[in-house]
């Protein structure tokens, strides 16, 4: 959502700041109003042509066909237009200053595992401990392995069958928590990975991460299709016996969160980053708090620390721009200058998996682990 940096916008006033977000977020809502108009005539152009059958399975075949047919007739030319608009501001993004990565460890494999094998998914803990689940095929984690702060291999061990198993959490004396991609399905593993207890922690999840104390943050998409009574929050804190203490308000001043893109956990405080609304929300001591719009969208880490904030990754071609920001009680905005993240050799950052904890990110790219914190962001705060 910017333009190409330049070097007054570092004593633009917030004033300023607010006009030109302001003028940015109107051409964001001309496009997206683009784009829902495209939907509605290639839905009516459908309708026209649909016979019904009576018959569920049918109906929603011939539905498909008609839908490649319509594509094949009506190409998209607000698609292509916005992929050429994508590409003039992925050329923009090139043109900004550039931030490494901190390359903090290469993930050991535990034995047991292929040499080739990356994990199929990589947990980071309250004390920046990583727990990494392996698998030889993408339906089953066979291995858990332990890593500490510093990254060294500090335990593994194999795992009871966890064909679901996704997310992955560190629970106190050595326990662990595996929950299944979109739920409903948690089960809590002991120390050498035998199988403790399982626990149904509703549908639509998203993101899960835990406390030093046990507790268990899970972010929930509630427009999943098959809704559950915990989904319908967006966000439910768990408690250590791993029973809802805390559900996030729904029917509030609150931004409802539909789609728990963010979630970001440090001590006792949360804070969460939803789609549609694309809003900061804090939890400190139960009481959910909106920091307002965040002027980025689509961001895939936030990372927070006092009244000092960033975003990672965004909109199209803005995947690995990080964004500084200023936080107030109920507001938020822009506080400085974009940087693109690149790789600690200054090579182009390849798609990562984020973490967002406190002030600290964690990236996984295959199996190598990089960090930053709001402390290498550092100068680009001018506001």
């Amino acid at each position: 959502m910017w333009d190409t940096w330049q070097e007054e916008m570092e004593h633009w006033s917030q004033q300023r700041w607010g006009q030109w977000f302001d003028e940015h977020e109107q051409q964001r809502v001309a496009e997206r109003e683009r784009s829902r108009r495209e939907a509605v005539e290639r839905r009516l152009r459908i309708e026209q042509r649909w016979t019904p059958s009576g018959d569920p399975e049918r109906d929603a075949q011939q539905r498909s066909e008609l839908y490649h047919q319509d594509r094949l007739e009506h190409p998209h030319s607000i698609r292509r237009e916005w992929e050429e608009q994508q590409a003039l501001r992925r050329q923009e993004v090139l043109t900004y200053p550039t931030l490494p990565l901190r390359h903090h460890t290469d993930l050991q494999r535990p034995e047991g595992v292929p040499e080739q094998q990356d994990p199929r998914t990589v947990g980071f803990g309250p004390s920046g401990e990583a727990l990494a689940l392996w698998g030889e095929t993408s339906e089953r984690a066979t291995h858990l392995s332990r890593y500490d702060c510093d990254g060294q291999l500090s335990a593994s061990m194999p795992l009871e069958t966890v064909p679901w198993a996704f997310h992955v959490q560190p629970l106190p004396h050595g326990q662990v928590l595996v929950v299944e991609a979109g739920g409903p399905r948690a089960a809590v593993h002991d120390g050498v990975g035998r199988l403790v207890r399982t626990i149904d922690v509703g549908r639509g999840v998203t993101r899960v991460l835990s406390t030093v104390e046990g507790q268990v943050w899970i972010g929930y998409d509630k427009e999943s299709p098959r809704d559950h009574y915990f989904s319908q929050h967006g966000l439910v804190r768990f408690g250590a016996d791993l029973t809802p203490h805390w559900r996030y308000p729904l029917s509030t001043a609150l931004p409802d969160i539909y789609d728990c893109l963010v979630l970001n956990v440090d001590g006792e405080a949360a804070w969460t980053y939803s789609w549609t609304s694309f809003h900061l929300v804090g939890v400190h001591a139960g009481q959910a708090q909106d920091h307002g719009r965040v002027p980025v969208d689509h961001a895939r880490a936030v990372l927070v620390a006092d009244d000092q904030a960033a975003t990672i990754s965004g909109y199209g071609g803005e995947d690995d721009v990080l964004t500084p920001l200023r936080l107030a009680t109920d507001s938020i905005w822009l506080a400085g200058s974009p940087a693109r993240l690149v790789l600690p050799g200054g090579a182009d950052l390849p798609r990562a998996r984020y973490t967002s904890r406190g002030p600290d990110l964690h990236a996984v790219i295959g199996t190598a682990w990089y960090r930053l914190s709001l402390d290498d962001v550092g100068s680009r705060w001018v506001i």
